[in-house]
């Protein structure tokens, strides 16, 4: 069990050092202030719980024997992140100004679009369907489960943290 914990958290670790779509909207929303900043970090690990907790119910094992359903999920994720970047484009702002006030978005919005980013991220379902999913089967008890989900949730947010 301790060889299994030590592996998955070290292939997490190395995961959450690649920047991807959650790193590049909770930076955007640092641009504004260090409350946007931490809700949307909220909203990311709120997504990512939900990942881990659709995980330990079985629903990754399902995604792993169903390759349709998995292609599904990932060209949806890779379609918000096209529409996202798309919106980016295509808004008003030309520049970016660093140190310029804008307006305030409502905590709720914030949260909310780190959630949404998070579970559309292809790369954190690619991560749970492929990787946590090699971890966890059938067989596995619900108690080693929980620690392996525990332990993963845990240093998340704290990688998190220092961010």
């Amino acid at each position: 069990m301790l060889e299994a914990l030590s592996a998955l958290l070290l292939i997490n670790l190395l995961g959450m050092l690649s920047p991807g779509p959650d790193m590049v909207l909770v930076l955007r929303h640092a641009s504004n202030n260090s409350r946007q900043a931490a809700l949307c970090v909220l909203g990311v690990l709120l997504g990512f719980s939900l990942h881990i907790s659709f995980a330990v119910g079985g629903l990754s094992l399902l995604l792993k024997q169903s390759p349709l359903l998995f292609e599904l999920l990932r060209w949806s994720g890779a379609g918000f992140l096209i529409f996202i970047g798309l919106k980016t484009l295509f808004s008003g702002a030309r520049t970016i100004e660093f140190g310029a006030q804008s307006q305030p978005k409502r905590g709720k919005n914030v949260v909310l679009s780190g959630l949404a980013c998070n579970l559309l991220n292809p790369k954190i379902l690619v991560f749970v369907v492929s990787v946590f999913s090699q971890f966890i089967g059938q067989e596995t008890l619900l108690s080693e489960k929980l620690i392996l989900a525990a332990a993963l949730l845990l240093e998340t947010a704290i990688l998190w943290g220092f961010c």
